[in-house]
């Protein structure tokens, strides 16, 4: 049998270790905490963290008492095209916008580079939509891959490559996606993940395969009854599987197995509107007008609410600006809140999520991406950035 390498670890207590307990450069265990810790050179000892914590700067204990005003780094708003959605990916952010109806131009993608140090924005290229409609938007940028996609209103699904050196895009395909002009078909929600593309509408749930000339994989019929569930909130997938929102109904929740769509559960809290929904390693995070909802999911499809992560919002509501929206964002490491008025961070401290940081100088959060350490921002200022 081969001999088993045990890292120099604590299993007894939750304290970090001296100088005298490890030597420089020794990494040391804490297996009660998982916190991984090394000692500097200078003698000191620091718990190593991954790049993507260190969006603020500093480190800062997750609790009310020592919560900070988050100061914007920067702030980008071109003239008559007010932002609806943003992505970053591979040193670019992507902005989508409405139409300008001063001009009467189409709605517009915009890449940006960002500086690593100074956080600042540089327009490198912008996409035009060819056709001009006044109420159309961008809403709703993800990437996977080399494919950037985006919500045009309710109407379609455009699919376009991205070009990594500067930026640029190119429109690949506008029509594999589209509603049929029915408000049971209009396109509320969409998710991407590995190689699927999920959608969901007042009467479908739908699965495409992600690629150029993306092709139906299977429809789920919800239906038109007065007691079936409208998937008018946003829509969202772990892998395994789908969880669409109806404002007044909940949660439902299908199986996918890369086939076949499943009904497993519905989750209902009663009144509360579900409105936005992301989720993380551990958790399932739901949003609606009073609190942040948190749950786990087990097998079967059930969700389970973990009571001790729900934040209810006191006298400051967690309103969003629209429905469907994307409004609440986890990168894994804490979770993002958007509301009309303001911007709320939290993280994670021995699995209980708790507010960090704040900022009351934006406006209506359309959405939210964050990319190395920086949090970049869709909304009526502007598409802004946080370190």
């Amino acid at each position: 049998m081969s001999n088993k390498i045990l890292q120099k670890r604590n299993i007894t207590n939750t304290n970090k270790p001296t100088h005298i307990e490890s030597d420089v450069g020794e990494l040391v265990v804490n297996t009660l905490t998982g916190r991984v810790y090394t000692q500097k050179s200078d003698g000191t000892t620091v718990e190593l963290k991954d790049f993507n914590d260190r969006w603020r700067g500093n480190w800062l204990l997750p609790n009310t008492s020592n919560s900070v005003n988050a100061t914007l780094k920067d702030t980008q708003l071109e003239s008559g095209f007010v932002p609806r959605s943003v992505v970053a990916s591979g040193g670019y952010v992507f902005v989508g916008t409405e139409s300008n109806t001063s001009t009467n131009t189409g709605m517009t993608i915009r890449s940006y580079s960002v500086d690593p140090d100074t956080g600042v924005y540089t327009l490198q290229s912008t996409w035009t939509d060819s056709s001009y409609g006044f109420y159309d938007e961008v809403l709703n940028l993800q990437i996977s891959g080399d494919y950037l996609l985006a919500k045009k209103l309710d109407d379609a699904i455009l699919i376009f490559t991205w070009d990594d050196t500067d930026g640029s895009l190119n429109l690949i395909n506008s029509t594999s996606i589209v509603s049929s002009n029915s408000p049971n078909d209009d396109i509320h929600g969409y998710y991407v993940l590995d190689d699927y593309i999920y959608t969901s509408s007042a009467q479908y749930l739908k699965v495409y395969s992600l690629s150029a000339s993306p092709s139906l994989i299977t429809s789920y019929d919800i239906g038109a009854s007065s007691t079936a569930p409208w998937l008018d909130g946003a829509i969202w997938s772990n892998g395994e599987f789908v969880i669409g929102l109806s404002e007044f109904e909940g949660a439902y929740i299908w199986s996918f197995d890369g086939s076949t769509l499943t009904y497993k559960s519905n989750y209902d809290v009663g009144t509360d509107q579900f409105q936005a929904i992301t989720g993380d390693k551990n958790v399932i995070f739901i949003q609606d007008g009073a609190a942040i909802h948190s749950f786990t999911i087990d097998s079967s499809g059930t969700l389970t609410e973990v009571t001790d992560k729900v934040h209810s919002s006191g006298t400051s509501p967690y309103q969003t600006s629209h429905l469907y929206n994307t409004s609440l964002h986890s990168d894994g490491h804490y979770l993002y809140s958007g509301h009309t008025a303001y911007l709320r961070g939290y993280a994670s401290d021995s699995s209980l999520y708790e507010w960090l940081w704040y900022n009351t100088s934006i406006t209506n959060v359309y959405q939210m991406s964050s990319h190395g350490h920086f949090l970049h921002v869709a909304c009526d200022e502007g598409v802004t950035i946080f370190p």
